[in-house]
């Protein structure tokens, strides 16, 4: 018995030592997004102040609490701020385990754990510096609590027990309002008990109890109500409307994968095997049997499927789902399955006498939920597509690029101490619009100040369906500014905008062409005539309807350099998506304007302004007829000369993917993409045999020794053989590295046309020069 004692320790603490680790690791991986921002600048305000903004921001304040004497201890670095809810949700596997371990065998309490422990949704949310899995630690907490009164049978016991349930109750509706429909669920738990449990000693009389004690939890909230009531009752909904249906397949997949689960194929067939096994740990019975399995499992049952019908009940006239709110029953849902598993394996009938078969089945189905939940860390830990919100990588795209008179606008305004909590540099800061509902006449008198004052604004836009929904900041810039970047980072966009010296107001260069057979381009104003690698060039397009337009189009302006690589592409529907196609009235002139930003590393040289229209559906280019005769779909423009950039560009103003270090004679080669060609903005799209692979070098000069004017690029497969050799001349020789200046940063593109007869498989790009060989990258070739 002791023996057996010590393994359940030592499994426990095995399991407590991986849900610790996985919740730390890579724990500052990622940015703090918005929300995050929020809570630590709360925390470091006085207790009345976290109060009084709390309530303005809709959550309860207990959390913040937490928080603000935790940073007191550890600092508000993005490891210790998080640091808090690692802990908190390590301490929610063991409170899981040790709740179940009153209630059922010691090999489901410690499958439960270890569920909780690898579960992608709580490493998650255990990684984040929000509330959210204090709220579901104080959940279970609380259930446990009531759980432990419903056994004993001691008075003075029951007294310490009730206080434990009502504080551990009192600091969960403290946490989330969401806690009060685990409330509910106990309740209804409650009373299941009461009317199963006849030969209990009392039951009304602790019923009666139990509604006191929510009375006094109640009457405990009433300050906390009358502070936050005017905002809770204006608060918009959050969620778009669901069907039944689709409401519990989305909740058993956010349960089973969390955020990792949008968009992979495998996930809906899993995710109806973890639903399958808790519907098995609901229903079906175990051949070993502990004592009182029966009201425990009511009181697990009402845990997970109570709130989440009065969360889908409330939905129906406001919609309020979001995933992170099935946190609060994440707890239960992972316990039954843990139940289900061993449900399933000792069935009784042909199984029942082979315990070693049983055993086997257990554990197949225990590797099965482990290899889908490995597959979900992976992408949580390591896929772009699963991260928060990227400021801390806005923020060092603009230290990088900025300069000392450009402007950050923040749209909306609660993202400032988000930005703020990364940048500390001397640009202003414009939090727009200033109140809700936005006043139009003091929003545009305050951009045409900042537009006034500084030559380059970048745009943070973030949540302005509440904050702008009539987009009339980032229309009104459209409409004066030269936007020439816009980019996401995350659910986060940063747009940059160019402020022109003096707009565009008439037609410099005519023209009389024609796009397909309703739109003319009448002509083009260049602002910018000569700019510098790194700048932003101006051009305003002049368009005019022949005749009403059907359909959507977006204009593309492409600057080519003379070996005929795009550097820079604006892509936009006109008036930055102000102006559609389909309002335009005939004979009426619109005068657009895009900036097109030069990518940092660009060479100097003569390059080319490129044109057109596309549909915004097929994506079909708009054929062109300047003076009668048809050109293609692409117009080029006057060309442009540019000029060396003033100073080397920081590495995060390159868009390097992969960084490098490996030096050939004077230059060194600081990083690399390698893409599809017209596939920069999906650098993960397939590459298929025949397929031509865009390679950019990024090269830095450091000193006068000798460098390599050719290179060669290198394909082979696993067994080392060459199926490919592309001879590779830096900048394509119109650009030699002689000409460069010591720190000079170059951008340098080269295209690498594949073999048609390679086959699928694995393969290995290398660059060498001078007898030294680099690998770049681990190509995978698709059918």
């Amino acid at each position: 018995m002791r023996s057996a004692r010590w393994k359940e320790l030592l499994a426990f603490l095995l399991i407590l030592g991986l849900a610790l680790g996985l919740r730390f690791y890579r724990l500052s991986a990622q940015s703090l997004w918005n929300d995050e921002g929020t809570s630590v600048a709360l925390a470091q305000r006085d207790l009345a102040t976290i109060t009084q903004n709390a309530a303005h921001d809709i959550h309860p304040p207990f959390y913040y609490y937490l928080l603000h004497f935790w940073v007191r201890l550890w600092g508000t670095s993005e490891v210790a701020v998080r640091a808090l809810s690692a802990l908190l949700g390590t301490l929610l596997v063991a409170g899981l385990y040790g709740w179940l371990r009153s209630l059922w065998s010691p090999e489901e309490a410690l499958l439960a754990a270890f569920l909780v422990a690898v579960a992608p949704f709580q490493v998650y949310y255990s990684q984040e510096a929000r509330m959210y899995i204090l709220m579901s630690l104080l959940g279970l907490c609380s259930t446990w609590a009531l759980s432990a009164l419903l056994r004993t049978e001691k008075k003075r016991a029951g007294l310490g027990l009730w206080a434990a349930y009502f504080f551990s109750s009192l600091l969960a509706i403290y946490s989330h309002y969401l806690s009060f429909f685990l409330l509910i669920a106990q309740g209804v738990a409650l009373v299941l008990w009461v009317a199963l449990r006849r030969e209990a000693l009392h039951p009304w009389r602790l019923l009666g109890a139990w509604v006191g004690v929510q009375v006094l939890l109640l009457l405990s909230y009433l300050p906390w109500l009358r502070l936050s009531w005017a905002s809770l009752r204006s608060w918009p909904a959050v969620s778009e409307p669901l069907h039944l249906w689709h409401f519990g397949a989305q909740a058993v997949r956010t349960l089973s994968f969390g955020v990792a689960s949008k968009g992979l194929p495998w996930v809906r067939w899993l995710t109806w095997g973890q639903a399958l096994l808790v519907i098995l740990g609901l229903c079906l019975p175990r051949e070993r049997r502990v004592a009182r399995p029966g009201w425990g499992l009511v009181m697990i049952a009402a845990y997970l499927l109570v709130p989440l019908g009065v969360l889908y009940l409330l939905s129906l006239s406001r919609p309020m789902f979001k995933s992170k709110f099935l946190l609060l029953v994440s707890p239960a849902f992972l316990a039954l399955q843990a139940r289900g598993v061993f449900s399933l394996a000792f069935l009784r009938g042909a199984l029942a006498w082979q315990r070693w078969v049983a055993w086997g089945m257990a554990l197949v189905l225990v590797i099965g939920l482990c290899l889908g939940d490995a597959l979900a860390l992976q992408r949580l830990y390591f896929d772009p597509s699963c991260f928060r919100d990227d400021y801390r990588g806005i923020v060092a795209y603009i230290e990088a690029t900025a300069g000392p008179q450009d402007a950050i606008l923040i749209n909306a305004p609660s993202q400032i101490e988000t930005v703020d909590y990364y940048y500390h540099g001397p640009l202003a800061q414009y939090p727009l619009p200033r109140q809700r509902p936005m006043d139009p006449q003091r929003t545009e008198a305050e951009l045409k100040e900042i537009v006034a004052r500084h030559p380059r604004i970048y745009a943070i836009f973030w949540a302005t369906r509440e904050s702008d929904p009539q987009g009339f900041v980032e229309g009104w810039l459209d409409r004066h500014c030269f936007k020439a970047m816009d980019s996401w980072f995350g659910n986060v966009r940063l747009v940059v905008y160019a402020v022109p010296r003096a707009p565009a107001q008439e037609i410099a260069h005519p023209l009389d062409v024609v796009l397909g057979d309703k739109i003319r381009l009448r002509g083009y104003t260049l602002l910018t005539p000569r700019p510098r690698s790194g700048e932003i060039v101006q051009l305003t397009l002049f368009w005019e309807a022949l005749a009403p337009i059907a359909k959507r189009y977006k204009v593309f302006v492409h600057l080519v350099d003379a070996r005929g690589n795009i550097v820079g592409q604006r892509d936009s529907e006109p008036g930055g998506g102000g102006r559609l196609t389909t309002t335009w009235k005939p004979g009426e002139t619109l005068a657009d304007n895009y900036g097109v930003l030069i990518r940092p590393g660009t060479p100097p040289g003569q390059h080319t302004l490129v044109v057109g229209m596309y549909g915004l559906e097929d994506g079909q280019r708009l054929p062109i007829v300047w003076a009668g005769k048809q050109v293609g779909d692409a117009l080029q423009l006057t060309p442009l000369m540019v000029l060396p950039a003033k100073a080397p560009p920081p590495l995060a103003a390159l868009d390097l993917r992969a960084k490098d270090d490996v030096s050939w004679g004077g230059l060194r080669l600081l990083g690399h993409n390698a893409h599809r060609l017209g596939f920069a903005h999906q650098p993960t799209a397939p590459l298929h045999p025949g397929d031509v692979l865009e390679l950019v070098l990024f090269w830095r000069k450091e000193g006068p020794a000798l460098c390599p004017y050719a290179l060669e690029a290198v394909l082979q497969d696993r067994e080392g053989r060459v199926l490919a050799r592309w001879p590779i001349q830096v900048v394509g020789g119109s650009y030699p590295p002689s000409d460069w200046r010591e720190g000079e940063v170059v951008r340098d593109i080269h295209k690498l046309p594949l073999p048609a007869e390679l086959k699928p498989g694995s393969y290995r790009l290398f660059l060498q020069a001078m007898g030294q060989k680099e690998l770049l990258e681990r190509l995978t070739i698709h059918p």
